[in-house]
């Protein structure tokens, strides 16, 4: 479960060596993942949660993502 995080995590390293702390990569995944406004806080999640991710939730991060892009294009 974890493989899929820090593979993530020293492929980036490998690439942008100042890059950001496993914890911060995490908590953007929690963010984008979990658009809840009544969520437990981050802090409170087991320390290996949102290492990996369903599928249902990549393709659901992916399209947030696709979104966002898509509104800054158009502004």
């Amino acid at each position: 479960m974890i493989a899929q995080l820090n593979d993530a995590y020293e492929f980036l390293t490998s690439k942008r060596p100042c890059g950001p702390k496993k914890e911060a990569i995490r908590a953007a995944t929690y963010d984008l993942a979990k658009n809840d406004p009544n969520k437990e806080p981050f802090e409170s999640l087991p320390e290996d949660a949102f290492t990996d991710v369903a599928p249902w939730e990549r393709q659901l991060i992916q399209d947030k993502i696709c979104g966002m892009r898509n509104s800054l294009e158009s502004a």
